[in-house]
């Protein structure tokens, strides 16, 4: 099935059953805290941005395990990391912890596949 979209043709396949994309935001999230994201997929590819420096990283979910994809090194994949961003799976969801010394703006995007 084809559309127009802003001018430019935009092709769907049908045969897609299941994709999503689901973003949580935060704004304000301070040093130690930690934001809990209702994100409880065992499957897909994660994004989290640090929207107050512009940083992202890029990582996979299989199972409970979050898998580095790519990313800026502000960003770790173990709890309690000083001085980082740290993204772990913990109480069945995935968990940002702001460990940077300063207040930011983060974001979470899921795209389950």
């Amino acid at each position: 099935m084809e559309r127009t979209l802003a001018g430019e043709s935009v092709h769907r396949d049908t045969r897609i059953t299941r994709a999503y994309m689901g973003v949580r935001e935060r704004t304000g999230l301070a040093n130690n805290e930690v934001l809990k994201t209702c994100i409880c997929e065992s499957r897909g590819i994660l994004i989290v941005a640090d929207v107050t420096n512009q940083k992202v990283i890029l990582l996979r979910i299989e199972g409970s395990t979050i898998a580095f994809v790519s990313g800026n090194p502000i960003f770790t994949i173990t709890k309690d990391t000083a001085r980082k961003i740290n993204v772990y799976w913990e109480t069945g969801q995935v968990e940002v912890q702001n460990n940077t010394g300063a207040t930011l703006a983060i974001k979470v995007g899921l795209l389950r596949i």
